[in-house]
């Protein structure tokens, strides 16, 4: 994203706007004017504009994270059936502050008929690093045709499935669609 379409002082990067989705940047509720406002990336900036999260002085935003993230949702991952996208903004307290995001996928499960969510990224927004990854309850819930993989010194904690690190947020976006644990993907490694 450029700084051109970015969402970072503007409206559809506002706390006080209620919308699941900016992908197509409908006009959504706005609770601070208590009317419909239109989040478009060219919307001027509103005088009640708070920002969703930690604005970075280098680095995505996290308006614009939620923004890619919300987009890739709408466009490539949900035709794929999976049904939820919803994400968090992990910066600790000012002045130390670094811009750290996450974003968590759910998925509709035929083995147990539920919605799981299923993949994971972790976002540092300064180094421009992300990991894809999937966490498990239990050692129940990954499939039987991975084998046993738990580990010997700690039998009950399931692994975390690693899928890939990444120096941009886009192809760690493009690389869920390789799919989960619900595809039977391989993780390049197994963290407890």
């Amino acid at each position: 994203m450029n700084k051109s379409t970015t969402l970072k002082d503007r409206c559809g990067g506002c706390k006080w706007l209620f919308a699941y989705s900016y992908a197509n940047g409908d006009k959504c509720q706005c609770e601070a004017l208590a009317t419909l406002h239109d989040t478009k990336l060219t919307a001027p900036r509103c005088g009640h504009y708070k920002p969703l999260g930690t604005e970075p002085e280098s680095g995505m935003c996290y308006a614009d994270f939620v923004y890619r993230c919300k987009s890739f949702f709408n466009n490539r991952l949900a035709p794929k059936g999976y049904t939820m996208c919803v994400c968090h903004d992990l910066t600790g307290p000012a002045p130390t502050a670094h811009p750290d995001y996450h974003v968590e996928f759910s998925r509709h499960n035929p083995r147990t008929d539920q919605n799981e969510c299923v993949l994971m990224i972790d976002f540092d927004a300064k180094m421009s690093e992300a990991i894809l990854y999937e966490n498990f309850d239990s050692v129940e819930q990954i499939p039987s045709e991975y084998g046993d993989v738990r580990n010997k010194n700690l039998p009950g904690q399931p692994p975390q499935f690693v899928y890939g690190y990444f120096s941009r947020l886009g192809d760690a976006l493009n690389s869920m669609l390789k799919g989960c644990s619900i595809d039977l993907r391989k993780p390049i490694e197994l963290y407890y």
